[in-house]
């Protein structure tokens, strides 16, 4: 195989990963933005969490939320990541913990098979009264809206977290100016 039938189809399955992913996504996309709605405008904001491999995601989300564009308001957020394995992450929930109030929204980015960081800041936040939002395999967990994030490779894994992610600000942004 050469290397354009090769890249080919990279691509073809990277689109196609993604676009098995629209119907599960979208609605759990659209409680999630709402939810995140209603506590910005009660003067919370929005925490990232991630670990290793998923820690470039949560900054740039962060970064993109606080900047927002000419057509929208910047979204008060902060990343609080670690290069180390999720599963070492309590120095990561000490960061957070003095930075967090109660009715915040913690998103957390796991795109691990067995999902350490989720399991690690389930107990975290229900204990800081923080709304959770999991972009994760782990498909259900009690108070939280669950985004699934389901393919085959760790790396399909990450780029629909990174789309899932966009696609959660992107319908936020809408919310804040009033077009959904």
């Amino acid at each position: 195989m050469d290397s354009y039938a090769y890249l080919a189809n990279e691509f073809r399955d990277r689109i196609e990963a993604i676009a098995n992913a629209v119907d599960e996504l979208a609605p759990k996309l659209e409680s999630a933005s709402t939810l995140l709605f209603n506590q910005l405008v009660r003067d919370q904001k929005l925490l990232i969490c991630a670990a290793s491999g998923d820690a470039f995601c949560a900054e740039y989300i962060a970064r993109s939320a606080r900047q927002g564009d000419q057509d929208s308001a910047a979204i008060p957020c902060i990343a609080f990541t670690t290069k180390y394995p999720a599963d070492k992450s309590a120095a990561l929930l000490d960061d957070l913990r003095p930075v967090c109030r109660d009715g915040d929204v913690l998103l957390v980015i796991d795109t691990e098979k067995t999902a350490p960081l989720v399991k690690a800041t389930l107990k975290f936040a229900y204990e800081r009264n923080l709304h959770l939002l999991l972009l994760s395999e782990v498909s259900e967990a009690d108070d939280a809206v669950c985004i699934p994030i389901v393919a085959v490779k760790r790396e399909l894994r990450t780029e629909l977290a990174l789309m899932a992610s966009h696609s959660l600000l992107n319908l936020l942004q809408r919310l804040m100016i009033g077009e959904l």
